[in-house]
């Protein structure tokens, strides 16, 4: 079986890029991933959204906890972790559907500790 990756999303009031985060996550090539959501205080409908997504992904796990920050929602993050790798993904974010194969590829491949992504920005469909 494949290593175990933990991705880790802090969610803060991001209700209209959430789906497609999450969308991204739960479509991706390497299937051995546990979905970690941190709801930190959201007053949109970000935790409807978790919940939603929740129910139909039996990898995705929510934790809520009172508005603290993005960092103290990544802290969270870590300490539910499971995985043998760890990535974060902030909630207004998506991924290729083959981000996480890539990345352990590119781990086993090479022996590495670390593997840094490219980031590309995007408006709407306005390519930055």
């Amino acid at each position: 079986m494949s290593d175990l990756v933990s991705i880790i999303v802090p969610v803060y009031n991001i209700e209209e890029y959430l789906g497609n985060c999450l969308e991204s996550l739960v479509n991706q090539t390497y299937d051995n991933l546990e979905i970690i959501l941190v709801n930190d205080g959201s007053t949109d409908g970000s935790l409807a959204l978790c919940k939603d997504f929740q129910s139909e992904h039996d990898n995705i796990i929510l934790y809520s906890q009172d508005n603290a920050g993005a960092a103290a929602a990544r802290n969270q993050g870590l300490k539910i972790a499971t995985g043998k790798y760890i990535t974060f993904v902030d909630g207004d974010d998506y991924l290729d559907v083959n981000f996480c194969k890539t990345m352990i590829g590119y781990l086993k491949r090479f022996d590495l500790d670390v593997v840094v992504g490219n980031l590309m920005m995007t408006r709407g469909t306005d390519q930055c």
